[in-house]
């Protein structure tokens, strides 16, 4: 499993090296964008994220315990509550299952890709 969230319109580096930043960019870069990866298990209506990895390095190592509800075809997940500098309280996140369709299918344009 892995999770990525990051804010919308991100400023860029003023460099192409990713190891050159600013220390400013640095921090810009670090509070809009979090990830983590590793394997997950479920118990009772959690799924808890066992993480490999993190961007936030507090987090590897760890379990990241979230709450799941699945109606017909939507897949919520909700964290408890969290605090992000002056801001807390719980996120959270809904799926919605698409309708599959086949490859070659004729309804589809022939540019769609199944994935």
């Amino acid at each position: 499993m892995a999770g990525s969230f990051m804010q919308k319109n991100r400023s860029l580096f003023g460099v192409a090296d990713v190891m050159a930043g600013t220390p400013s960019e640095f921090a810009a870069a670090m509070k809009s964008y979090i990830g983590y990866a590793g394997p997950y298990s479920i118990q009772d209506d959690r799924v808890i994220h066992h993480a490999e990895v993190s961007l936030f390095p507090n987090w590897t190592g760890t379990d990241i315990d979230r709450f799941f509800e699945i109606q017909g075809n939507q897949l919520t997940l909700s964290t408890p509550p969290l605090v992000f500098g002056e801001i807390s309280g719980s996120a959270v996140l809904v799926w919605e299952r698409r309708t599959p369709y086949s490859v070659h299918s004729t309804d589809q344009p022939s540019s769609s890709l199944p994935f």
